[in-house]
């Protein structure tokens, strides 16, 4: 090969090995900012447990989507085979001159609290209710009743009750309780807070209810 063939050959491998080079790069670079379609997704985008708290200082719940949020609980028992859940921790005790009643108190804020039991009852659970109500005025100042609805729980005939009264220093305090008969047997859970704390508190109820029987 002649030295002027020669120079021109090397000069088009050279040309060759540099584009080469170019596209090499140019490939390195796209796939670094799209990555495979088929990398795998972090559990936590597809996670469907979500973070519920019940109070500022409470932040343990978990709940599945679509389901009532449930916090860590525990089971109590009742009268007459009467079952719920109240939250872990809060010791269930006889509430003094109400016989087949119960209240498991926040250990860390004696405001906070949950009732639930059984007793015998007769009459219409409607009129039950609104006499009871007459009494508890007696002993809540300041009480104001929210609502008073029929409510059927599990098929039997039922009340659910919302109501503020005025606690000491002038709290105000906001309850709910859900009544419901069978067999000559009055059931209720109940849950009371400071009205200031009630949206994170409220829907307690709905659990302590899901988890009863009957």
């Amino acid at each position: 090969m002649s030295a002027s063939n020669a120079r021109l050959a090397l000069g088009a491998a050279a040309a060759n090995l540099t584009l080469c080079a170019l596209v090499g790069a140019t490939l390195l670079i796209t796939t670094a900012k799209e990555p495979p379609v088929t990398a795998p997704i972090a559990a936590s985008a597809v996670s469907s447990s979500v973070d519920i708290s019940l109070s500022p200082s409470s932040r343990q719940a978990t709940t599945t989507t679509g389901v009532t949020a449930r916090p860590d609980v525990d089971q109590a028992s009742g009268t007459g085979g009467f079952r719920t859940v109240v939250p872990r921790g809060w010791n269930p005790e006889p509430i003094k001159n109400q016989p087949g009643s119960f209240q498991a108190t926040d250990p860390t804020r004696a405001s906070h609290y949950v009732r639930f039991g059984s007793y015998s009852a007769s009459g219409e659970i409607g009129q039950f209710r609104a006499a009871s109500e007459q009494e508890a005025k007696t002993r809540l100042p300041g009480l104001s009743r929210l609502r008073m609805e029929p409510r059927a729980v599990r098929g039997f005939e039922g009340v659910d009750w919302e109501f503020t009264w005025d606690g000491r220093e002038g709290q105000q305090r906001r309850v709910r309780g859900i009544y419901w008969r069978t067999g000559g047997i009055e059931y209720f859970v109940y849950v009371s807070s400071p009205a200031s704390d009630w949206t994170a508190w409220e829907p307690f109820v709905a659990v302590m209810l899901d988890n009863s029987t009957p």
